[in-house]
């Protein structure tokens, strides 16, 4: 019998992007909106939105969420800890179960994974002991925490509700799991897999998102709009998954990717992974302003063009964490920046290092995404269930010159 009432509370909001970034706004509001509908086939019994948007307030209401203004973020800066200690005391929750997550988390959540979160925090036992977790060694309290990764989370499922009363309050809700388990819950694993890792924080995530069948309605009719949004990337993102299917030539991957992705890539793909790995929790641990690139020293030393270039001659394809090379050289791109260099608009782009490296990405001889955290975990996986499809419409023939395994 269920102890506890299920809230799932979502956090969306901040200052809307402009055109042509304003895809990214109306896809994650769309995220919203599908798992809105999902959560409450799945079971939850209080559904709240917490936003700052007239619109997504209307549109969320309209799905039978409870809805919470927020004031706007331009400004006062998000902090994720208070403000979901703010809404669980608005919503006087107590011996309560809450499943909290950012507006572009869950985008290919299905209604029985969403079930699964729930029977995690209600039962206390996962279906999923092979990913690690369990209890924490401090014996259980009482009470439980899921998520989708204890050290950077975003999908976080907890109960008793007032625990977090009693946490320390994190600005990100990449801490929140980590700071539960402290404040004595135990920890319950969600399973490793595309739909509880991908989260859409980039164009190039909701570009990567929209060729998945497995999104909802509502993020499926904005996904219409996504190759016209960027034809080049859409096209880089088939042509990748073709050379993941196909087996053939080597992908290369920069950035934050972990040791447990990569072997999802090794078991999932028969082409050669090059992988470099740099600044792993560069985010969660605060060293962004220390942070070191052994490849970003490289490409300023030598130039983006020659960097691509030389990609070229021993790849077919390539995902790059461009987020790494940034805090190498300490460029505090603003997100619009990083958005509109992910999406080869390098005249949009002020920093040199930047705009070179999207003109010259823009140019190369084989396809390339660019992106953040996100492109080389989540991303990664979508990428290789895009591959292990017979067929992703649009496919076609793209070959590097020179490349390993090309005719």
């Amino acid at each position: 019998m269920r102890k506890a009432k299920l809230n799932v509370i979502i956090f969306e909001g901040g200052p809307v992007l402009p055109e042509p970034l304003n895809y990214l706004t109306r896809f994650r509001q769309a995220i919203v909106l599908d798992n809105i509908a999902r959560a409450k086939a799945a079971g939850a019994d209080r559904l709240i939105v917490v936003t700052d948007r007239p619109d997504l307030m209307e549109q969320a209401a309209r799905k039978g969420a409870l809805v919470l203004e927020t004031p706007a973020q331009a400004a006062h800066p998000f902090h994720f800890g208070n403000a979901l200690k703010d809404v669980c005391q608005s919503m006087n929750l107590q011996n309560e179960a809450v499943v909290c997550l950012g507006g572009g988390t869950g985008v290919l959540l299905k209604e029985n994974d969403w079930a699964l979160i729930f029977k995690n925090i209600l039962d206390g036992s996962s279906g999923d002991s092979g990913h690690g977790g369990g209890d924490n060694g401090e014996g259980d309290r009482g009470g439980v925490v899921t998520a989708n990764s204890i050290f950077s989370s975003d999908i976080i499922g907890f109960r008793p509700s007032d625990t977090v009363y009693q946490a320390q309050s994190m600005p990100l809700d990449n801490q929140l799991a980590w700071t539960l388990r402290e404040a004595g819950l135990r920890f319950q694993p969600l399973p490793r897999t595309a739909a509880f890792t991908f989260d859409i924080d980039t164009p190039v995530d909701a570009i990567l998102a929209g060729l998945h069948p497995e999104l909802g309605n509502a993020a499926a009719q904005v996904a219409k709009d996504g190759s016209r949004f960027s034809q080049l990337l859409t096209e880089n993102t088939r042509q990748i998954v073709d050379v993941l299917r196909k087996g053939q030539g080597e992908l290369f991957v920069f950035g934050r990717l972990s040791a447990s992705t990569l072997q999802m890539i090794e078991k999932g793909t028969k082409c050669r992974v090059r992988a470099f790995i740099e600044e792993r929790g560069m985010r969660s641990l605060g060293r962004e302003q220390d942070a070191f690139s052994l490849l970003g020293a490289c490409i300023a030393q030598n130039g983006a063009e020659w960097f691509v270039n030389q990609l070229a001659v021993c790849c077919r394809a390539a995902l790059i964490d461009t987020r790494v090379l940034y805090a190498h050289l300490k460029l505090a791109l603003p997100e619009e920046e990083r958005f509109y260099a992910d999406l080869g608009l390098h005249s949009r782009v002020s920093a040199r290092f930047a705009a070179d490296l999207a003109s010259a990405i823009e140019s190369a001889p084989l396809p390339i995404l660019t992106g953040g955290h996100s492109l080389v975990t989540g991303g990664l996986m979508v990428l290789l269930e895009l591959a292990s499809q017979r067929t992703v419409p649009g496919v076609a023939q793209r070959n590097a010159p020179g490349a390993p395994g090309v005719p």
